[in-house]
C-alpha cells in the first residue's frame, strides 16, 4: 500500500492552519503550526468537503470570492467536515471488507502518527483496488488526526484556515 503524505509545515499544495481571527491582515501569523498535503489529494479527497461546508458570511470568504486560493472555516464547521470524513470512511472501509472479505485493520505502525517527509515519497503506486481503497482510509484517519491535534494546540483561535497554491 502506497501512503498519501501528510507534511508538517507549509510544504503541500493544500495548508491548513489556525487563525484568531477571519481578517486577512494577520491570518497567516500561524503557519508553522499547520499542516499540509498534495494538490492532487486535495482535489481527489477533501475538496468536496470544503466545498459542501464554505461559509459565505464570514468576511473573509466573501472577499476572497474570486480568487479560491484560500476559505475559512469555523472550528465548528471543520468538526462537522471532519465528522463527514469520518462518514465517509466508514463506507470505505465497508467496502474494503466487501471487496476482500476481510474488516480493514490499520497497522500498528508508529509512523501513522508522524507527518511525511518530501524525500520519503518513493512514487510507488498502488497495484490493487485494495491497496487503494486502504491509502484512502489511511490518509482520512491521518487527515482527522492531524486535524484535530491541530486544533487541540490552539483552540482559542477560532478558524481554520485553508490555502491553495
Amino acid at each position: 500500500m502506497s501512503r498519501i503524505p501528510i507534511y508538517e509545515g507549509y510544504e503541500g499544495s493544500y495548508f491548513f492552519f489556525v487563525v484568531m481571527h477571519d481578517r486577512a491582515k494577520g491570518s497567516m501569523m500561524e503557519k508553522s503550526s499547520g499542516f499540509s498535503i498534495e494538490k492532487e489529494a486535495g482535489r481527489m479527497y477533501l475538496e468536496k468537503f470544503f466545498l459542501r461546508f464554505f461559509d459565505e458570511t464570514l468576511r473573509i470568504n466573501k472577499a476572497h470570492s474570486k480568487v479560491h486560493d484560500q476559505a475559512f472555516y469555523s472550528q465548528k464547521t471543520w468538526m462537522s467536515i471532519l465528522e463527514e470524513i469520518h462518514n465517509e470512511n466508514v463506507f470505505l472501509k465497508n467496502c474494503f471488507k466487501n471487496l476482500t472479505g476481510k474488516k480493514y485493520k490499520r497497522a500498528e505502525d508508529m509512523g501513522f502518527y508522524s507527518f511525511d517527509g518530501k524525500e520519503k515519497n518513493t512514487g510507488i503506486r498502488d497495484t490493487s483496488f485494495s491497496d487503494g481503497l486502504m491509502s484512502v482510509i489511511e490518509f482520512y484517519e491521518r487527515f482527522t488526526y492531524f486535524s484535530k491535534k491541530m486544533i487541540s494546540k490552539s483552540s482559542e483561535k477560532p478558524y481554520i484556515m485553508v490555502k491553495r497554491n
